[in-house]
């Protein structure tokens, strides 16, 4: 899901309590969602503050030929060293070492491919954590 969607946009709330959009790439690294980021970014500081994200994917044209997703749930700063260096080691770009890095949990998923209808995912209940789940625990339902 993520391979095909490189681009996404994250929204996050602000301070004020109003929502705000962002261009964002995360990526899954053995059943974790991460991405790094300037400690210094808006959309850093939103998820220190609030925690609550929702992700929707780019859409390739005005066809939705390649359809699109949307999850939400919630993200953290990652300060777990071992963690942090999994984060570095499975992602496709080369992360600055003063970036912060947030790993990211599920709570709701969707998926629309145009032509075909909704698909919703099923949260695994027995793969849940305490902040949701690693997409690597969908379920299509």
């Amino acid at each position: 899901m993520l391979e095909e969607h490189s681009l996404m946009y994250l929204a996050t709330i602000r301070k004020d309590g109003y929502p705000r959009l962002h261009p964002f790439t995360p990526f899954v690294g053995s059943g974790h969602m991460f991405a790094f980021m300037e400690s210094s970014s808006p959309k850093a500081q939103d998820i220190i503050r609030r925690q609550k994200y929702a992700v929707h994917s780019s859409v390739s044209d005005r066809e939705g030929t390649n359809g699109e997703f949307a999850i939400s749930g919630t993200a953290f700063l990652v300060t777990d060293v071992s963690l942090r260096n999994l984060a570095i080691k499975t992602c496709s770009y080369k992360a600055n070492e003063n970036q912060l890095c947030f790993e990211f949990f599920v709570e709701r998923a969707m998926r629309n491919e145009y032509g075909k209808g909704l698909v919703k995912w099923a949260i695994d209940s027995q793969a849940e954590t305490a902040h949701g789940i690693r997409p690597n625990s969908l379920k299509i339902c």
